[in-house]
């Protein structure tokens, strides 16, 4: 039975143990809990008298949060399921 071929990953991260992919780890975690924090202090707070000014930053804040933190989770979970 011929051995199946591996993809070779290490433009993406040099191995799992390496300190790069613990870096993005970390920082999806901390981008997660700084998300949650964000949406706690400060949309939390908003409500129908908000100005629209002040929502539509929020929005667009929390927007490019989303896009970061999903762009490097999905980075993550490709690595991953890679293996």
């Amino acid at each position: 039975m011929p051995t199946p071929p591996r993809w070779d990953l290490s433009n993406v991260y040099p191995s799992l143990e390496s300190a790069e992919f613990e870096t993005a780890s970390v920082s999806m975690k901390k981008q997660s809990d700084e998300l949650e924090a964000f949406f706690k202090d400060k949309v939390s707070e908003t409500n129908a008298s908000t100005p629209v000014k002040t929502l539509a930053a929020l929005a667009g804040e929390a927007i490019d949060r989303f896009n970061v933190l999903q762009e490097l989770a999905g980075t993550l979970r490709a690595y991953i399921q890679s293996f």
